[in-house]
């Protein structure tokens, strides 16, 4: 029986080919961090939800040099040191699972790799054409029970989730569930939005929080 790493990387042969076919060069891939393959036994299964992997100089490097890049072989606790966006995924990973040394996954929507910025035309053109990938590597393989939207909730609950049911459970549309699946999403900012750490702290672990305390009222 295939682990869970062997599944995504017979996914990502599949999806890199296919992209290289239309042109997509700089495939990143990605999954679950930590180094950590224990995954279907959490109670927590937590998925961030990115936009696309970001390179200094992108421009500059040769089309397909970052052709099977590897997110899964980072080392988060190092990186977050120096760089805000892991930093601020850490801290939302420490917010709702309660410690840091737990298995959790990062995917991004668009896997090749980008400049600082992409536009929501773009991403979303990139959903959709991949689209049977994306619902393979997080409904079926990763099958996460909360999902952490980093600025991507739209694209996430309009090609992604699709089929889901969600419903919106608080005023400012952070807190989204779906009852069929006991599925929560949190729709929050990008890890390097301009916000305070505190703020995007507050906003993302605090929704979790909102809906856990909705559970506790119901029982």
């Amino acid at each position: 029986m295939k682990n869970l790493n062997e599944k995504l990387d017979q996914l990502f042969c599949e999806w890199m080919q296919e992209a290289e076919n239309n042109g997509d060069c700089n495939f990143v891939c990605d999954g679950v961090m930590n180094g950590y393959n224990d995954w279907t036994g959490s109670d927590k299964r937590i998925v961030f939800v990115g936009k696309d992997p970001h390179f200094k100089n992108v421009e500059e490097l040769e089309p397909g040099v970052l052709h099977g890049e590897d997110y899964r072989t980072y080392d988060i606790k190092s990186l977050s040191t120096s760089e805000r966006f892991w930093r601020n995924i850490l801290a939302w990973t420490n917010g709702i699972m309660g410690t840091i040394d737990v298995p959790f996954a990062f995917v991004n929507i668009k896997k090749e790799a980008g400049f600082a910025t992409v536009s929501n035309g773009t991403l979303k053109k990139y959903a959709h054409k991949y689209k049977s990938y994306l619902k393979r590597q997080i409904q079926d393989i990763l099958s996460p029970n909360i999902i952490v939207c980093c600025g991507t909730s739209g694209v996430v609950m309009e090609c992604i989730y699709d089929n889901e049911d969600f419903q919106k459970l608080d005023d400012d549309g952070f807190v989204w569930y779906s009852k069929a699946s006991d599925l929560l999403l949190i729709a929050t900012y990008h890890p390097t939005n301009r916000l305070s750490n505190e703020r995007m702290y507050n906003d993302t672990v605090g929704a979790y929080s909102y809906f856990v305390n909705m559970l506790k009222k119901r029982i």
